[in-house]
């Protein structure tokens, strides 16, 4: 479903790739063969090419294992200071399909920041994702079911910087968890934002639109409100105190 120009693969994933795409031209020659989109977006490519009655969009599956759930203990060394953002890192083949590059220039941006950023990621360590100032990265390597839904359910973000999306399993998956989503506005991600205010969706490829996002979904979070007004709150006492006191001395 990816079509890449710029992609930078060993010539063992070429190979691979041209076989795969060799026996797809053979296949769609024969009448017997039917063919499922898993998202409105790649369906409206495919009919260019394909009769609409061989052709049917029918979304996966998701388990209804994840779901919105209280969270009593920390599993993942998450810091109430902190701004938990939640990444997804694919393999060295697939990274720029993924967007991890495009997710790299959007920490570099938020390391600028004042506020402290935890960027929690699912998937083996990436040399490409390096602790910046004010970011704290953290790898979960893979996780089972009941784990990732704790993990939806811990963090205050999902960020999705895929180039092309067929589905977007993760996105579905956080979605069904309540989990607010920024992603760039791509293949199934386009189907899950229908009428859920949680899902941001950004003009691909911004970066930096998406990074000003990130940082007014953090400013505007109820979460982070409270704590101002309990500082702000702290400052008014001690004041009044202070005013008090001098009347006394005087």
């Amino acid at each position: 479903h990816a079509i890449i120009k710029k992609k930078k693969i060993r010539s063992s994933i070429k190979f691979f790739d041209k076989y795969f795409y060799s026996k797809k031209k053979q296949l769609i020659k024969k009448k017997n063969i039917f063919y499922i989109s898993p998202s409105t977006e790649l369906y409206k490519l495919c009919i260019k090419k394909i009769k609409k009655n061989k052709i049917f969009y029918i979304p996966h599956n998701i388990n209804n294992s994840f779901k919105k759930i209280k969270i009593n203990k920390n599993l993942f060394n998450l810091k109430t200071i902190e701004r938990n953002i939640l990444f997804f890192s694919y393999p060295e083949s697939d990274s720029y399909v993924k967007g991890n590059d495009l997710f790299h220039n959007i920490l570099l941006k938020l390391s600028k920041e004042k506020n402290n950023y935890n960027i929690i990621i699912c998937g083996k360590k990436n040399n490409l994702f390096k602790n910046t100032s004010n970011i704290r990265i953290s790898y979960t390597g893979h996780l089972n079911e009941t784990k990732l839904n704790k993990l939806y359910n811990s963090v205050d973000l999902l960020i999705s910087c895929s180039r092309f999306e067929s589905f977007s399993q993760t996105v579905f998956e956080a979605k069904k968890c309540k989990l607010p989503i920024i992603s760039f506005k791509v293949g199934g991600m386009i189907d899950a934002a229908n009428n859920n205010y949680n899902i941001k969706l950004i003009e691909c490829y911004n970066y930096n639109k998406m990074t000003n996002e990130i940082i007014k979904f953090f400013n505007k979070n109820k979460k982070f409100e409270k704590k101002n007004n309990k500082i702000k709150k702290n400052i008014v006492i001690k004041s009044n105190y202070i005013s008090i006191y001098n009347k006394a001395l005087i």
